[in-house]
């Protein structure tokens, strides 16, 4: 139990290594009449996305935005297949945990072959699609407009997993060229799903937005709002971002993760987990390979997901039986 708390502390805090990436000055620069996309809150506007198609018809899209330190500059070019499926994807940049690159091919066998920050590996395509593993948010819009074609039985995804999305109910709003019909979607098994994903009125992506938890529980939610757990909590929050989690420096944990040599353990982490990157568990695995690494494919960060919990109990019982 001990190892298991340890391995998801350490996962949870541990700096990603930096590598060299592609600096933002050599990143595609969007043409004039770009599709335009803005990132923004309540707070206001924190970044650009933009999508275009290059002379020899492969789809770009470029990626800026500063949120907080959460800093992304990337770029993607996607090449897709007489199917309308990706045949090829390279992204390009670099993230607030580094380098952004990852590239997606398919050889003239069929197979597919893939390399990220975080994994690689090579499969036949057959009737799947490569689900990306970063790269700009808007170039998930063809992944949608799939989904849409793909009806009810939905699609199989490479690495893993299955996707689908059923549509809602239609409603009219007004914007700045006037009045337009949208439809609310839901998305399952792809991205940080169960999530929402608007349509437009001939059901092609229009807009989305995502959650830091994958798999939104009505109680938890209900609980954050109240005042004295949103005071309390902010209270801790605030506490350990003041003192930097009184770390004496960002990858104190990482560093001497070396101590846990020899000590079996257990990495459990999320896909999808933006809060902390999966590079994480993978930069702690690589220095303590003594744990195993459990990546659950269909969730995000929080430990009350129903694919973490079960693997953590999983290897909680592991540990109790020997």
């Amino acid at each position: 139990m001990r190892a298991t708390i340890l391995a998801v502390l350490l996962s949870a805090c541990a700096s990603a290594a930096i590598a060299d990436p592609t600096p933002k000055e050599q990143l595609l620069k969007p043409i004039e009449g770009a599709r335009h996309y803005t990132i923004s809150s309540t707070a206001g506007k924190h970044g650009d996305i933009w999508s275009w198609t290059m002379p020899d018809g492969r789809i770009a899209y470029r990626m800026s935005m500063s949120l907080r330190g959460w800093i992304t500059e990337d770029d993607q070019l996607t090449t897709l297949g007489p199917d309308g499926r990706p045949t090829a994807i390279a992204i390009r940049g670099y993230t607030d945990q580094g380098d952004a690159t990852e590239d997606f091919n398919v050889d003239a066998s069929g197979v597919a072959h893939w390399k990220t920050s975080v994994d690689s590996g090579s499969a036949p395509l057959g009737g799947k699609r490569y689900s990306t593993y970063g790269g700009p948010w808007l170039a998930a819009d063809k992944d949608i407009e799939a989904l849409v074609a793909a009806g009810d039985k939905g699609m199989d995804l490479l690495p893993s997993g299955h996707a689908s999305l059923s549509i809602g109910q239609s409603v009219q709003i007004d914007g700045p060229q006037g009045p337009k019909t949208v439809k609310l979607a839901f998305i399952k098994g792809l991205g940080f799903a169960p999530s929402a994903v608007w349509l437009d009125g001939d059901n092609h992506y229009f807009g989305n937005a995502g959650t830091i938890s994958l798999l939104p529980d009505p109680a938890r939610v209900s609980q954050f709002g109240e005042d004295r757990f949103a005071l309390a909590f902010a209270r801790i929050e605030c506490h350990y971002f003041k003192h930097r989690g009184f770390l004496g420096a960002d990858d104190q944990l990482l560093a001497q993760a070396t101590e846990l040599k020899g000590i079996p353990g257990a990495i459990v982490h999320g896909r999808y987990d933006v809060a902390t990157p999966l590079a994480n568990a993978w930069d702690l695995h690589k220095v303590w390979q003594e744990a195993e690494l459990t990546v659950v494919p269909d969730a995000g960060h929080t430990a009350v997901e129903p694919g973490i919990a079960r693997a953590l109990v999983a290897a909680t019982q592991k540990f109790r039986n020997g």
